[in-house]
């Protein structure tokens, strides 16, 4: 019997601890995906962490939220284009400074893109609210400003004012550049709004990093 018994116990080991390391592999392999995939899928950027997220549909967002300065409000982006790349190019040595009041404006060319231009006043709106700069929709096509009422606002009327004019104009590709202290163009090239506008948006924040005065980065 005891011969039995050392015979069963044998065969127990040979059947069951095979499938307790093969269980333990497999979870071992889980972790580790999951935390790649978690590491993946997440990355630092002008001192703030992003994440990745996809919709139901496959689209990828960039998601980071932050703070510009200790007691403002926060500020979500859920930005459609990766903020580390370099897709748009920004003039040397443009400084980002706004005045309390600041317009945001197109040119009769860049009117033509519809609603686009909505989608881009809202986000640069928001972002700007977040810093308590006051913004409001103007144009400057002086036809249009007459018919409908909207402010006259471009670069040269912003040059000696007090207030900031942010002007969209389409081109041959993005591109951001500053006229003078009080003026920012952003080149949508041919009515790609979001793209330039986040990338002025990046632009700001990787300002704002390196000079220290984003004090809490509160991603979750």
């Amino acid at each position: 019997m005891e011969k039995v018994r050392k015979i069963r116990k044998n065969i127990v080991k040979k059947r069951v601890l095979p499938g307790v390391f093969l269980a333990v592999f497999v979870i071992i392999i889980a972790v580790l995906c999951y935390f790649y995939f978690q590491d993946k899928n997440q990355f630092n950027f002008a001192g703030l962490k992003w994440k990745i997220i996809e919709d139901e549909n496959g689209t990828k967002y960039y998601y980071s939220r932050f703070r510009i300065m200790e007691g403002f409000p926060v500020y979500t982006a859920l930005f459609e284009n990766d903020p580390r790349t370099e897709s748009v190019e920004i003039e040397q040595g443009t400084f980002f400074k706004f005045n309390q009041k600041t317009f945001i404006t197109f040119n009769a060319d860049a009117e033509e893109c519809g609603a686009k231009n909505a989608v881009v006043t809202q986000m640069l709106s928001e972002f700007l609210s977040t810093a308590g700069i006051e913004t409001e929709r103007a144009t400057a096509d002086k036809n249009l400003s007459e018919e409908s009422g909207m402010p006259f606002k471009n670069c040269i009327t912003a040059k000696n004012s007090n207030y900031s004019v942010i002007m969209l104009e389409k081109s041959d590709y993005p591109y951001i550049w500053q006229p003078n202290k009080n003026c920012y163009v952003i080149r949508v090239g041919n009515c790609e709004n979001l793209k330039a506008g986040e990338k002025f948006i990046t632009a700001i924040i990787v300002q704002l990093h390196d000079i220290e005065e984003i004090m809490t980065g509160i991603s979750k």
